[in-house]
């Protein structure tokens, strides 16, 4: 039997095999791209999650973590805005048990980021 994550990867068109792939080719880039730092962190994810690692699947997360925070600090740019809340909605639709974390980057991104808008606890709690 398949790992749910990758039936959830072929449900999305997601190909395993290219998270992998990624996932090496960016590692060498993480530390100076943040949106490749936030991608590693995501094939990073779906690989620990097929492959039942969970210490691979916390560093991952933690991965993820980080690029939303550096995206997100110092922001004004309202198209980012959206495309943030989108990675937020992603990150919570993937597992439940990181609604804790989504939260917690709501709260860090309103206090740090997209001035005049601050992202809102409601706008959280309405991603399904």
């Amino acid at each position: 039997m398949r790992a749910p994550c990758c039936l959830l990867a072929q449900r999305q068109g997601d190909d395993l095999g290219r998270y992998r792939r990624v996932g090496d080719l960016l590692s060498r880039v993480t530390f100076i791209d943040n949106r490749a730092k936030l991608f590693h962190g995501w094939s990073k994810l779906h690989v620990s999650r097929a492959d039942a690692g969970p210490y691979g699947e916390e560093a991952a997360v933690r991965e993820i973590e980080e690029a939303m925070k550096s995206w997100a600090f110092g922001q004004h740019d309202a198209g980012e805005r959206d495309k943030w809340l989108r990675q937020l909605r992603r990150l919570r639709q993937f597992d439940e048990k990181y609604e804790g974390l989504t939260l917690d980057l709501a709260d860090f991104a309103a206090a740090n980021g997209w001035r005049p808008k601050p992202i809102t606890q409601a706008e959280v709690s309405s991603i399904e």
